[in-house]
């Protein structure tokens, strides 16, 4: 995959053709990928960037002309060219003020690493929201990194042992938190991320040059204002994401937020093509082509059917080596991905990060009536436990996890929210730090896994996780930020006819009245269980892992080699198991979170579950 990696001090693969070169092979998936190194013999520093080699990207790295200093980029810096954009980040290496305020002001999505010759030190950094991957291992008297865990354990002083606290969160929470990795060595930047590195006195600070805080909303501002600005706003932030000439396409659904981007773009200047992935039938894939056809945009309709099951190995394990196994994935996505490319798509928008608009609907952050009446930090903590960690091991006897009770498992989880929380302590009024939380954690630990799906390919865009966007919705009453008023109000203003057009979601048009909502939603819960056209699910995971993939299952967690890890308690792989192929339980994500781990693994350590 497209990305960074380095290292500091002596090389420990130097007999077997060299760290760099190994580390470059593990990121370098397909061979129409570029790759650039800096290597400062004298100061044993070697930095690397592997990119998509696209027509958007430039080759090469910056680096100083008399060879001592580099700078590597991996991402996007928007209004700017990838060349332009590092060479920036190396001409103000040397005055921190000036860099810190420089990176403050970016809108983008990247990671970066510059070699400070000079100064004899090491940076790493990322944008606000930390949606770059970068992971990092500090040995005595050397620094390790890279935009994937592979690229780190090719060094083999990289101690593999596991990270407890990292196991914890991910079973507790479906994803992992702060910066803890499986690994005990390894950890991942922060978002807005400073980590200085010098190699002489093998010393590291890492702290960061922005944070996301809030004093609270506006006062005294008639909403409408407040939703006309954010329009404002919202349309600059997909402007921003838009290159003349580019091809450019938009990962469409049923719902609201790819829909409002759609809205946003102009089709004359920006011809767009859309897609939607679903199974047959689904009121995704109906709801999109509509949306197409009032946009004129060339339509492409993925359909999930029985050779996306029968390849769902093949699919798991490439998601898994993407990733490194840290993200609880459906898979669903991963035969879709090609597609982009055999369409010559080089741009690709997509909608995460629209659930801080409509936060009623934000999967397990979904915010009840409970949640906007919170007043105090106990009650927050008290709502957030209970909505955070139910759905992962609810029902499962016992921990999964070897060596750990679930009341252990639960004390640590618990021990990562209070950690989290604790850096939203200035953030106004209580019950933002809900967004707060979405934002620090669920989007850059979840959301940016996945975009590393996409990124493999293509440049991915996110115009809802904008500089400008986020703060100005931190500048408005929770209230506000509800069910589809905003996007209804910016669908009013952009494109009027996608108003009509049914929301998944609801199985209604935009605007209807809870009532309405609710009655549609019950109908369509009834005509989708009998299997009428038009009202069907996207995805039947839960189904999936019951009937058709159970052999896989059972292959892989219920193997000696998963036994012999001494990682997953086999026990409770075998009563989880029974439970959801019984019918007595629906343990889908329990069972995908140990299925990951598993082969993530057996990858990473031992290397017998695929390639690297």
């Amino acid at each position: 995959m497209p990305g960074l990696c380095g290292f500091t001090g002596p090389d420990p693969l130097s007999r077997n053709g060299g760290l760099l070169d190994e580390m470059v092979r593990r990121l370098r998936r397909y061979d129409w990928y570029r790759s650039d190194r800096h290597v400062d013999p004298v100061a044993r520093v070697e930095l690397a960037r592997v990119s998509l080699g696209d027509r958007l990207d430039a080759p090469g790295l910056a680096a100083a002309p008399d060879g001592r200093g580099a700078a590597v980029l991996d991402g996007e810096v928007y209004g700017t060219s990838d060349a332009d954009a590092q060479r920036t980040l190396l001409a103000l290496s040397g005055d921190d003020r000036a860099l810190e305020a420089h990176l403050r002001g970016l809108h983008g999505m990247f990671s970066a690493a510059i070699w400070d010759a000079p100064r004899r030190r090491l940076l790493l950094c990322n944008d606000r929201f930390g949606m770059k991957p970068l992971y990092f291992a500090h040995l005595p008297g050397r620094l390790v990194f890279g935009s994937e865990i592979k690229a780190i354990l090719a060094d083999p002083g990289v101690p593999r042992g596991l990270d407890m606290q990292g196991l914890a969160d991910f079973f507790g929470y479906g994803q992992l938190l702060r910066e803890n990795t499986f690994l005990e060595a390894v950890h991942t930047l922060p978002a807005a991320g400073w980590l200085e590195y010098h190699p002489d006195t093998d010393r590291l600070d890492l702290r960061r040059y922005w944070r996301l805080a809030s004093t609270g909303p506006r006062q005294g501002e008639p909403a409408e204002r407040q939703l006309e600005r954010l329009g404002d706003l919202f349309k600059a932030a997909v402007d921003r994401r838009l290159d003349e000439g580019v091809s450019l396409g938009v990962s469409l659904s049923g719902g609201l937020d790819a829909r409002t981007i759609l809205a946003a773009i102009d089709e004359e200047r920006h011809p767009t093509a859309t897609l939607c992935l679903g199974i047959e039938g689904s009121i995704d894939q109906s709801a999109a082509r509509r949306m197409a056809a009032v946009t004129g945009s060339r339509h492409h309709d993925i359909t999930l059917g029985t050779e996306f099951l029968s390849r769902f190995e093949e699919h798991l394990l490439h998601e898994v080596s993407l990733t490194d196994g840290h993200y609880l994935s459906q898979v669903i996505t991963v035969p879709t991905l090609p597609v982009y490319r055999e369409l010559g798509i080089d741009v690709l928008l997509r909608g995460h990060a629209g659930e801080l608009l409509h936060m009623s609907k934000a999967y397990n952050f979904s915010m009840d009536e409970e949640a906007l009446s919170i007043r105090d930090e106990r009650a927050l903590e008290a709502w957030l436990a209970r909505r955070l960690r139910g759905w992962m091991l609810d029902g499962v006897e016992g921990s999964p996890l070897v060596g750990m009770t679930r009341a252990e498992l639960d004390e640590r989880a618990d021990a990562s929210l209070r950690a989290c929380l604790d850096e939203a302590t200035d953030v106004e009024p209580v019950v933002h730090r809900i967004w707060h939380l979405f934002i620090t954690q669920r989007l850059r630990r979840e959301t940016a896994m996945a975009m590393l799906e996409y990124g493999q390919y293509l440049r991915v865009r996110l115009p809802y996780l904008d500089n400008d966007v986020v703060e100005a919705l931190f500048e408005m009453p929770p209230s506000l930020k509800q069910a589809e008023r905003i996007q209804a109000a910016m669908l009013a203003r952009f494109r009027p006819a996608f108003l009509d057009i049914v929301n998944a979601n609801t199985g209604t048009r935009i605007g209807a009245s809870q009532l309405q909502r609710a009655l549609s939603t019950l109908r369509t819960r009834v005509l989708a269980k009998l299997g009428v056209p038009g009202y069907q699910p996207y995805e039947r995971l839960g189904l999936w892992l019951k009937r058709d993939l159970r052999p896989l299952i059972e292959r892989v967690l219920l193997d000696e080699r998963c036994a012999d890890r001494g990682m997953l308690d086999p026990h409770t792989v075998r009563s989880t198991l029974s439970a959801h192929f019984d019918g007595r339980a629906n343990h889908t994500y329990a069972i995908m979170a140990m299925l990951i781990l598993e082969v993530g693994q057996g990858m990473l350590i031992d290397a017998d579950r695929g390639e690297i």
